[in-house]
């Protein structure tokens, strides 16, 4: 009689196992796939950076923004091969910074975007000090089929709040515009 009562009990653990341990299952999984991606991400914009087969052109302000001017310019530099763009970086320079954003691109979409922010620093009589720029912030934004799959964000900016998911979508949407301008100048060459 008790080995049946033992045998019950057993058996009745046995089936709550799986059950509390499965989300952890799915969790750990969840994880090693962002982990991968991101591995994945890193490996490939490395190896955009590290390319040297790729052409470089760059578009300045009345290429690229004919219509607005910042304080310091603006600038789109795009690298490419043949027809097919791998990276976007646009320089903003404005009365209290710098700021960059460098679109790594994979089929004509962000896969990666990495931000930052340079301030000029502040002088003791309140103005700024133009010869300097210090690293104030640092965004690094993975994106995955579309989505904001994970962000790194290092110090803050100036006068803007951090990224959302929605602003980062907003930075994605921006560089699909900027990669069919700099398209069309990459045709204008090749003609």
């Amino acid at each position: 009689m008790i080995k049946n009562e033992v045998i019950k009990m057993i058996r009745s653990i046995t089936a709550f196992v799986p059950i509390i341990f499965l989300p952890c299952c799915f969790c750990y999984g969840q994880g090693q796939n962002k982990d991968t991606i991101i591995k994945h991400t890193r490996e490939l914009f490395q190896k955009i950076n590290n390319d040297p087969t790729l052409k470089k052109l760059e578009l300045d302000n009345e290429d690229f923004m004919p219509d607005e001017q910042s304080d310091g310019g603006v600038s789109l530099t795009g690298y490419y091969k043949k027809d097919t763009i791998y990276k976007l970086s646009v320089w903003i320079g404005v009365s209290y910074c710098v700021r960059q954003y460098d679109y790594y691109l994979k089929n004509g979409k962000p896969f990666f975007i990495y931000e930052t922010e340079k301030d000029f620093p502040g002088k003791k009589d309140g103005t700024l000090d133009y010869s300097k720029l210090n690293l104030a912030f640092e965004g690094r934004y993975y994106l995955n089929n579309g989505k904001v799959m994970d962000l790194k964000i290092k110090g803050k900016k100036r006068m803007d709040e951090n990224p959302t998911t929605a602003s980062i979508m907003g930075l994605a949407a921006d560089a699909k515009s900027y990669a069919k301008l700099m398209s069309a100048h990459i045709n204008k060459l090749d003609k």
